[in-house]
């Protein structure tokens, strides 16, 4: 008979439960890929020079996550699923074509994205950090 743990929502073991729960998620991932969990957020990493490749990679890795999770009971929102493309504004602006799609739904690209929150720019300038930190006290003045 299969064991069963429930924690409540907004609980203190809530988050480690979750983890344990997905903790081999990680066996879905590519090798090249590198997968960050906090809770329930995740990222994924992964580097390379050619800009399709990396579209290609990230496409299928996408496609293995939202099939474990699948396997798992579990589910990947397509729709707040989003890619940073980090690298010079040069190589940024002429890369312009780059896109990302998984079960074919196109993933939605974004210059910056808040992770664990801090906001971050696709150049890492750090400017989006400090003018959202200045926003906040502004806020707060």
């Amino acid at each position: 008979m299969p064991v069963q743990l429930h924690a409540p929502q907004g609980s203190i073991l809530g988050p480690l439960h979750f983890l344990c729960y997905v903790n081999d998620i990680v066996t879905s991932i590519d090798k090249d890929c590198k997968l960050i969990l906090y809770a329930d957020e995740s990222t994924i990493l992964f580097s390379h020079k050619d800009p399709e490749f990396i579209s290609a990679k990230l496409g299928k890795v996408l496609e293995g996550c939202s099939e474990w999770l699948v396997d798992n009971k579990l589910s990947l929102h397509l729709g707040k699923t989003e890619y940073i493309l980090f690298g010079p504004t040069r190589k940024l602006n002429k890369d312009s074509q780059f896109s990302v799609s998984c079960n074919g739904h196109d993933i939605k690209g974004s210059n910056n994205v808040k992770y664990l929150g801090l906001v971050i720019d696709n150049t890492l300038s750090g400017e989006s950090i400090v003018q959202n930190i200045i926003s906040k006290v502004n806020g707060i003045i």
